[in-house]
């Protein structure tokens, strides 16, 4: 209770009795009591905040700060009492925070949120989030200002970092793609979009298939998305097809991105548009193996010479040793006539050579087949004398069936392969043996063959 007592005195100044009032003032008491513990909770709130906490009067001068002052501006709370907000505001930033007030308490806002940078002692600046509140008095005049502060420094720095990631993909000069777990787009840069010629929101939501051709088949596939569901990185080629229906090649490097609990959350394509190298690759290649079929040819050529030319060089050199070692017992005829032979014989080794050449540069299409129509009959008689050194020494017949038949061919290369057959037959066969050839009519072929005992 509050008791007031006093005294009621006559009129000589004698106490003739006591007044007495006693107030209840249990509620009093007990409000005073939730106000302190309100007041302690919220001192101890205050103390505990990792956010700055302060209060300015209606001029802008601190009249409360907490503890992390101490941290921001570099300074004790108490030092900070009575000085100017504005002291601790970048000054690149004292105009615009200027002008916001300025506005707000014009408007008598109440609460507004705010950032801008402040500078501590040491020079550091620290980006700051205010949430602000407006007290005015019963005329509408400011009273003082309440204000939050938190630092939002790593914010920033992560927002810029994730800035400067965010232009390198979109300036990249690589395509980038970024799907959920089961592979439905979420992301493509401009690059992408500029090589496939789709626009974004025909993405969104597809899956990469839409740009699958059948090059590859269903288990390159598989093992791509084995790989990366696994948790690993998979990197290979594909052979894909644009929005026109065109094709182009990539070179892809596909990864997984997972959270903090090691979950898959998204995959990561960056892929390279390699067709040009893809086509000199092939280019390349190509070149490659016509070489080795000319390697191959020129092999050919070189074991063709040493075998068609082996039998008529053969019986030229014998020939000759022949006239060299009869022609003191020759009569001047025989000579001239066995001397006529040797020449014709030297002729058809040079045509044959000719020929040769001819076939060569035929295989390399350097000269066009010129194919005319003929009767093979005399074409095979001729080169029956050619070979008549071979069959003479060996003492074989050779028999030609007579025949009108005509072929459309080119003659110098018809020569060269029944010669090849001819000479064949004639250093494969014995002494004495009999060489017959044929010439016959087989529907639209015209057949010729050679046959021995």
């Amino acid at each position: 209770t509050e008791d007031y007592l006093n005294t009621i005195q006559n009129n000589r100044g004698e106490v003739i009795a006591i007044q007495g009032i006693v107030r209840d003032i249990s509620e009093t008491i007990r409000l005073r009591r939730e106000i302190k513990l309100e007041k302690e909770q919220y001192q101890e709130f205050i103390d505990g905040s990792q956010d700055l906490v302060t209060q300015v009067d209606h001029e802008g001068r601190f009249t409360f700060v907490n503890h992390m002052v101490q941290t921001i501006y570099g300074v004790d709370p108490k030092d900070c009492i009575g000085k100017p907000a504005f002291d601790y505001i970048h000054p690149e930033d004292q105009e615009s925070t200027l002008t916001a007030f300025q506005a707000w308490i014009k408007n008598r806002s109440v609460h507004e949120v705010f950032e801008n940078r402040q500078v501590s002692r040491d020079g550091k600046i620290y980006h700051i989030h205010w949430d602000i509140h407006f007290h005015y008095d019963k005329s509408g005049n400011l009273s003082y200002v309440n204000s939050i502060g938190r630092d939002i420094s790593e914010l920033k720095r992560l927002e810029l970092e994730l800035k400067k990631f965010q232009q390198a993909v979109e300036n990249s000069t690589l395509s980038i793609v970024i799907s959920d777990p089961e592979g439905r787009l979420q992301y493509a840069n401009p690059q992408l979009l500029k090589l496939t010629g789709y626009a974004m929101e025909e993405l969104i939501g597809e899956n990469p298939r839409i740009f699958r051709t059948d090059y590859h088949g269903e288990p390159y596939y598989k093992s791509l998305w084995q790989t990366i569901k696994g948790g690993q990185s998979w990197k290979g080629e594909f052979k894909n097809r644009k929005k026109d229906g065109s094709f182009y090649w990539e070179q892809a490097h596909i990864s997984p991105i997972k959270n903090a609990e090691g979950e898959i959350t998204h995959f990561i394509g960056i892929k390279e548009d390699i067709t040009e190298i893809r086509s000199i690759r092939d280019e390349l290649e190509q070149n490659l193996e016509q070489l080795r079929e000319l390697n191959g040819m020129k092999n050919r050529f070189l074991s063709i010479i040493a075998h068609d030319l082996r039998g008529p060089l053969g019986s030229l050199s014998q020939g000759l040793a022949l006239l060299n070692r009869k022609r003191e017992h020759w009569s001047p005829g025989k000579i001239a006539d066995y001397s006529m032979k040797l020449e014709k014989s030297a002729s058809t080794t040079v045509q044959l050579m000719k020929n040769l050449f001819a076939w060569a540069e035929s295989q390399q299409n350097q000269i066009a087949n010129l194919p005319e129509y003929m009767i093979v009959q005399p074409l095979l008689e001729e080169i029956a004398r050619d070979l008549e050194f071979m069959t003479s020494r060996k003492k074989i017949r050779l028999a030609i069936e007579p025949s009108d038949l005509q072929v459309y061919a080119d003659r110098n290369m018809v020569a060269t392969i029944l010669r090849n057959l001819i000479s064949n037959a004639i250093k494969f066969s014995y002494p004495d043996q009999y060489i017959e050839v044929e010439i016959r009519n087989e529907g639209e072929i015209t057949a010729i063959s050679v046959r021995d005992e």
